[in-house]
């Protein structure tokens, strides 16, 4: 393993003309890729270098031209490569040119013959090298860390060159790290070049001058600030009709002085500034009013505001005492797709109302009067749930049912029934309140069922209420049933799933007597298990017979049902709508609310967009998963959840701490702002303690620009 306090070596070549160009010494476990290529250009120098910056070192080559194995007459080279680990820097001062340098005038000393000096032209010595030969030159040099920016060159990218004398080219490897070379894959380096196909790079500043990348809400920008002077501007970049953005101005100068900018730091370490062009984004407010048409129905729902609520998708928007709300920001993107809104009511006793328009400022509501169906003077009437006969020919009365406390529901089914207790007659009773405050329905019947034994029976689920009476003579042509002439039945759960319970049993016995006359017994039970309940997806209700479906659908819900119990083709009552967590469907409303509350999968993962019935399931998926990885430090034992939260622990913890105004150096933070404290604290004496800076000088110059610029500062945004 290597020692990162050092650097790491390879030295490639060809000592012996018959075998291949290969390693020949290796420090401190190199991992340096070194291949026998050819740099086209570069051949008219004695050795040019390269530089590579991979992810975890950057690497140095030098390539020493005119070189020929033992005892051989043609041209190769000698490659000597040295790593040095990101985040360090070669101690005292030291340039990787400088030691390059000296491995390459060891090498050729101990392990070479000069054959033309003129020309420096080398010839191996042997045909074999001792891979140690230069570990006491390579030992000499040591690692310490350091605090710079890194810029990962890209793999795969063009290879890119730069001509410059000697002293330029030591200058230049002491600090390689500009941001124009991560668009390449290396960088060759050399006094002299002729033709080649590699990108020149031209106009950049040796030695290397500080360049701050621009960072805007975690978003690298295509700008590099190094003019300290450069007035840079940040815009809010919101969308102008949800929000109202503002601008900032400032310089790098003023950062590096310590100046405070609001929402802008700047990171020197890494040369990076930090702005944030969405605080500067300052969200509309918009008050939107819910109006009611025609106007005598808005004291209607103004007093029922529990009965009805105004919706977009799925979300219930909140009101206010006065029928309005507030959107802002994004929120007020919805009033850009109105057809989401929508008007949901838990009873239509009086009115049923609908979006019919939006507008900036105001929703208004149509609401359309609730007819009843009865028995009318003129034209065509029902009776209960029968066919449709001229009102002349009907000789009905009136079945009144004012309960209290035997039904709290807006709706039932009412059945009609004889002695034997056959249905005679089903219906669905809607309530509402009378004057006196009961439930009240109405239901027409035939006047000859008055006085028999015609009783009658509620339904709703597994609830029902049956008379205790027959109907009684009508007075004038009503006939009122109140509490006391009902006597309520619920439907156990043994009685209401019998056939499940029973069907369980016998495919419990199918698998201890046999897979044959369990399965056998069980296809001839289902197959004689006639009767099955037929219920209602528009209000639940139950009924014995398809032909009771039929009869209900077409009576209280226009009629959409087809005889064979489905919707015809576009059909308003044909549910479309399905689930979003479990994708099960179709619904209607109703049905895909009251799936919600029982959907099998509702609990989401919050790393991914699986879904599970529960919150164990959905924990044991995350355990095998997601599974969470601890990084501990070595140094104080904490631990982190991720590599870059333990890389920043000891960046900020464990690494040299430098006062950016005397540049002293000290092992932790505490020691610094202490030091700071005491060494470059200077209060302004007219602004007060809350006002100071790190050097007198500047402390000279706040003075000198406020008596000045008075309150420039802050109107420059």
């Amino acid at each position: 393993m290597a020692n990162i306090n050092q650097i790491s070596l390879k030295v490639c070549g060809n000592p012996d003309a018959n075998s291949g160009f290969q390693p020949m010494v290796i420090f401190n476990s190199p991992s340096i890729e070194i291949k026998d290529a050819v740099y086209a250009g570069f051949d008219a120098n004695s050795y040019f270098f390269t530089i590579k910056i991979e992810k975890s070192q950057v690497v140095y080559k030098l390539v020493k031209n005119n070189v020929s194995s033992f005892g051989a007459s043609r041209q190769g080279c000698l490659v000597i490569g040295i790593a040095i680990p990101k985040g360090y820097k070669l101690d005292n001062g030291i340039s990787p040119y400088d030691v390059l340098i000296e491995l390459k005038n060891g090498f050729l000393a101990l392990c070479m013959t000069c054959k033309e000096p003129a020309t420096e032209k080398y010839e191996f010595s042997s045909n074999r090298v001792q891979p140690n030969i230069l570990d006491s030159i390579a030992g000499k040099f040591a690692l310490i860390p350091t605090q710079t920016p890194y810029h990962v060159m890209s793999v795969g990218a063009p290879i890119a060159y730069i001509t410059a004398t000697e002293e330029k080219i030591k200058q230049l490897m002491k600090d390689v790290q500009y941001p124009a070379f991560t668009k390449f894959s290396e960088i060759v380096v050399a006094e002299s070049v002729q033709s080649t196909n590699y990108v020149p790079i031209s106009n950049i500043s040796i030695p290397r001058m500080p360049e701050y990348s621009i960072y805007d809400d975690g978003v690298l920008q295509p700008i590099v600030v190094s003019d300290p002077k450069q007035l840079l501007t940040v815009n809010g970049k919101g969308d102008s009709r949800f929000f109202e953005n503002d601008s900032l101005m400032f310089t790098l100068e003023e950062l590096l002085n310590g100046e405070s900018v609001p929402n802008v730091n700047v990171d020197r370490t890494n040369e990076i500034i930090n702005v944030s062009s969405k605080a500067l984004q300052k969200p509309l407010t918009r008050k939107v009013n819910v109006v009611f048409v025609p106007k005598e129905s808005e004291n209607y729902f103004f007093t029922r505001r529990n009965d009805w609520a105004l919706l977009y998708g799925t979300q219930t928007i909140p009101l206010k005492q006065d029928l309005s709300f507030e959107l802002i920001g994004e929120q007020l993107k919805i009033l850009y797709a109105p057809q989401g809104f929508r008007i949901q009511q838990s009873r239509k006793d009086q009115y049923e109302a609908k979006v019919t328009s939006v507008s900036s400022n105001e929703i208004r509501i149509t609401a359309e009067k609730v007819r009843r169906l009865g028995v009318g003077s003129n034209g065509g009437g029902k009776i209960g749930g029968g066919v449709i006969l001229p009102t002349s020919n009907i000789n009905a009365c009136e079945v009144q049912l004012l309960l209290d406390q035997a039904y709290h529901r807006s709706h039932c089914v009412v059945q009609f029934l004889n002695s034997d207790d056959q249905l005679l007659q089903s219906s669905t009773a809607l309530f509402s309140r009378s004057t006196d405050d009961k439930h009240l329905a109405k239901i027409y019947v035939p006047k000859s069922w008055a006085g028999t034994d015609v009783h009658v029976c509620l339904k709703y689920k597994n609830e029902e209420w049956y008379s205790n009476r027959n109907l009684e003579r009508d007075t004038n042509g009503v006939i009122e049933l109140h509490d006391k002439d009902f006597t309520y039945k619920k439907i156990g759960f043994f009685s209401k799933h019998s056939k499940g319970i029973f069907i369980f049993f016998l495919m419990l016995l199918s698998l201890i007597a046999g897979g044959v006359i369990g399965a056998y017994v069980t296809k001839n039970y289902l197959r004689s298990a006639g009767n099955k309940a037929f219920t209602c997806d528009r209000c639940d209700s139950v009924f014995d017979t398809q032909a009771e479906l039929t009869c209900h659908m077409q009576n209280v819900h226009n009629g959409d049902m087809r005889p064979d119990g489905d919707y015809p083709e576009g059909s308003i009552n044909e549910p479309t709508l399905t689930c979003s967590d479990c994708g099960e469907g179709p619904f209607d409303e109703n049905g895909l609310e009251s799936h919600k509350l029982t959907c099998p999968k509702k609990v989401k993962c919050d790393n991914c967009d699986e879904r599970f019935a529960s919150v164990s399931e959905m924990s044991a998926h995350k355990a095998t998963a997601h599974p969470v990885v601890n990084y501990d430090c070595v140094s104080c034992g904490k631990t982190f959840t991720s590599r870059t939260k333990l890389d920043e622990h000891v960046q900020k913890e464990h690494s040299v701490k430098t006062c950016d105004v005397c540049k002293q150096q000290f092992n932790d933070n505490n020691s610094l702002n202490k030091h700071i404290k005491e060494n470059h604290h200077f209060d302004c004496d007219e602004c007060g303690p809350d006002v100071w800076y790190k050097t007198k000088e500047l402390l000279e110059t706040h003075k000198r620009r406020d008596k000045v610029k008075g309150t420039e500062r802050k109107h420059r945004r």
